[in-house]
This record gives structure tokens, C-alpha cells and sequence, in this order.
């Protein structure tokens, strides 16, 4: 750790406990005396003044550049090693999701060849119904025009068989 000294004349805080200093916002350290004689500007880089007193209340962004920096030096250890942990999970998270997300898309190129396949055999099979309906139509037609056939015989049988029975009645034999 580095001794608290004015910039300007050198005075060391711990030598003069009274005495206010002060670390402007351009980061020099400056003692009252000094900065009383300047009218607020900083008494090393002559811009406008604007400081904190260093005591124990200062805020804590302005309280870190007056710890050890070794304290700090872990610190920020500790922050890298955590971020990059945290880096390291997203990844692995990242990499089992694109390895999920290639297994659903090989699912749904194997789902859709499927589609395709049963979508090929369903119309096959339609084909093969329709062809069945046309050969079952076809067969169903002639058997009704066997029918109709098969009755016009039976009537002209019947009409005949009638005739021969009215001639043999009549007692004249039918050639």
C-alpha cells in the first residue's frame, strides 16, 4: 500500500492527521493548504475541482483505489473464475441443445420420409380399392344381366313348358 501524500507539496497525511485531503475526480491526491490556494482547480492538472475527502466514509468505488491491490487481485480472480464458469455452462447447455436440436431434426427428416412412404402405399391401396370396386361393379352388372337373361329363359321356358302341357292336354303331341 502506498503512503497518502499531498501531490502537489508532498505532506503526508499521516504527518498531519488535521489536515483534509482530498482525490479529485482527475485521480491526483491534493492536501487543503494546497488546494485553498489554487480556488478550485486541482492543484496539479489545473482543471476544475471536484473531490472527495478522503476519510472512512468514502463511497466505495472511490475506498477501492485506497486497498491493497492484492485484496483486489483475488477479487477479480474470484470474479474471472466465476464468469468463467458461468461461460463454460452456457456452452455446454448451448452444445446439449444443438445435439438435441440435430436429433430432432434427424427425428423429423426420418418422420417425414415415413410420411412420404405411407402416403405412397395409402394411394397404392386406394388404387388397388378402386380397381376391386370397378372388378366387383363389372361382375355385379353381368350377373344382373345374367339374371335378367336367366328370368326371360325361365319365363320363355315356363311359356313353352305351358304350351306342351296345354297340346298334351288337348291330346296332341308336341314335336
Amino acid at each position: 500500500m502506498f503512503r497518502v501524500h499531498c501531490n502537489k507539496c508532498g505532506q503526508l497525511k499521516a504527518s498531519e492527521p488535521n489536515r483534509s485531503f482530498y482525490i479529485t475526480r482527475c485521480q491526483h491526491i491534493a492536501c487543503s493548504v494546497c488546494l485553498a490556494a489554487q480556488k478550485a482547480l486541482c492543484p496539479i492538472c489545473q482543471r476544475s475541482f471536484q473531490g472527495t475527502e478522503i476519510n472512512a466514509n468514502l463511497p466505495s468505488p472511490v475506498a477501492s483505489y485506497f486497498q491493497d491491490p492484492q485484496h483486489l487481485l483475488d477479487l477479480w480472480k474470484r470474479i474471472s473464475k466465476f464468469q468463467h464458469e458461468q461461460v463454460a455452462s452456457d456452452n455446454l447447455h448451448f452444445w446439449h441443445r444443438q445435439q438435441k436440436a440435430k436429433d430432432v431434426k434427424r427425428d423429423l427428416e426420418g418422420l417425414t420420409k415415413l410420411s412420404v412412404t405411407l402416403s405412397n402405399k395409402n394411394e397404392r391401396e386406394k388404387q388397388k380399392i378402386n380397381k376391386i370396386r370397378d372388378y366387383i361393379s363389372h361382375y355385379e352388372r353381368a350377373l344382373e344381366s345374367d339374371r335378367d337373361i336367366s328370368d326371360e329363359h325361365m319365363r320363355s321356358l315356363m311359356n313353352t313348358s305351358l304350351d306342351s302341357n296345354v297340346l298334351e292336354c288337348d291330346g296332341e303331341p308336341k314335336n
